[in-house]
């Protein structure tokens, strides 16, 4: 289960990483994940990603 914690402590990784374009995702046992419990994923892409770059149109 994604709790309140388990983002504060994404949103911590991503904060105090001095690299502008590390994002984090999650994955669980009902999003087909190959093992059985939440767990966040890093990565650092060399720029932002497209929908960042996107101006609002609605």
């Amino acid at each position: 289960i994604l709790t309140v914690d388990c983002i504060l402590f994404g949103l911590r990784v991503v904060a105090s990483s001095a690299y502008p374009f590390m994002y984090v995702g999650f994955n669980s046992l009902c999003g087909y994940a190959s093992i059985n419990h939440l767990h966040l994923h890093g990565i650092y892409m060399p720029n932002r990603l497209f929908i960042q770059t996107v101006v609002g149109f609605i």
